[in-house]
């Protein structure tokens, strides 16, 4: 556990979650800790002549186990589908990512790319949508290369990287578009 602190002091946490993930939000990597608590429970059992008392131990450890598997189901259940709140799960993480592929999906432009200043959203947008990726870092080098054919970029960005984009580029903005959680998306074209 003490090692799972330290690498999490050490790298810096992943931001696409909130709160940021560290190495001790992972419940795998406290498998083995797990494991060898359970081992010594059973090697102090039988070492100090505790057998009579195993099937005790195991039937309130199990017991407490369900209550409170149950107890945290039924808050989940309660949070998720009577109180709406998804924290720490997939919808919440992922939230405003969803709504922009949501966006993406019913945004009626032909010929749409998507691009994204985090690589990690290019990715996610790319699995969720058909929708054709850039990174953002090659923007600054789009050209179109087949006649009559007209691209839309749809740029996920704040306002300084949009207004640095535009000053150094062809580029030019068309519209914003807003998802339905308020976030800004736009649309920029290559100038004539």
């Amino acid at each position: 556990l003490c090692f799972l602190a330290l690498l999490s002091l050490r790298t810096h946490p992943e931001m696409w979650q909130d709160p940021p993930w560290t190495y001790v939000e992972e419940s795998r990597y406290y498998a083995p800790a797990i494991i060898l608590l359970q081992l010594l429970f059973f090697v102090f059992l039988f070492k100090f002549g505790w057998q009579k008392n195993l099937k005790r131990a195991l039937i309130i450890t199990l017991l407490a186990s369900f209550i409170y598997n149950g107890v945290y189901w039924l808050k989940q259940l309660k949070n998720g589908h009577f109180g709406n709140e998804s924290l720490y799960t997939f919808d919440h993480n992922y939230s405003s990512l969803l709504t922009i592929c949501d966006a993406l999906q019913e945004t009626p432009i032909e010929n749409l790319v998507y691009a994204d200043v985090n690589g990690y959203n290019n990715a996610f947008v790319s699995t969720i949508t058909e929708v054709q990726i850039i990174p953002f870092d090659n923007l600054k080098k789009v050209s179109y290369s087949k006649p009559n054919v007209s691209y839309s970029i749809i740029v996920n960005c704040n306002e300084k990287e949009l207004e640095n984009l535009l000053a150094n580029t062809k580029l030019m903005l068309k519209k914003e578009l807003i998802t339905s959680d308020g976030h800004r998306l736009y649309v920029v074209s290559l100038g004539e």
